[in-house]
């Protein structure tokens, strides 16, 4: 019931819902994140989000992880003439369109910062603490 859904998910606050975690999570993510406010400051973060979870947004992120998605599957459907164990191709699929949606065209494989393979490492670092 989807209308129940929602009033259990609005329900925020010190006498209501409170999300639960992993426990490295408070660790990983930082006291500051989302995810431990409650009150008002939940309330104005969530605010400043509301634009990330529009159609129009999330229609954008959708195109950008076609197009991810679709290379990797000519990649193995090139490479792979026999039957391959996927779990890593996933990953790095899926690593690619994380990178694509939440950073965009602002990530390069040259030597720096904002570098891919940098980005990649630290995504999976984040990954598993949470394991």
């Amino acid at each position: 019931n989807s209308a129940l859904v929602r009033r259990a998910l609005m329900n925020v606050g010190s006498d209501g819902f409170m999300f639960v975690l992993h426990p490295n999570g408070r660790k990983i993510l930082g006291p500051e994140t989302i995810t431990f406010q409650i009150g008002e400051t939940h309330k104005l973060m969530r605010k400043s989000f509301v634009t990330l979870f529009t159609r129009k947004a999330l229609s954008r992120y959708l195109e950008s992880q076609e197009v991810v998605i679709r290379k990797h599957i000519n990649m193995w459907l090139e490479k792979e003439k026999e039957p391959f164990e996927i779990r890593y191709h996933i990953r790095a699929m899926n690593l690619e369109t994380s990178q694509s949606v939440f950073v965009g065209p602002y990530l390069s494989d040259a030597p720096g910062i904002l570098n891919r393979t940098a980005f990649g490492e630290n995504y999976i670092a984040l990954t598993n603490g949470f394991m």
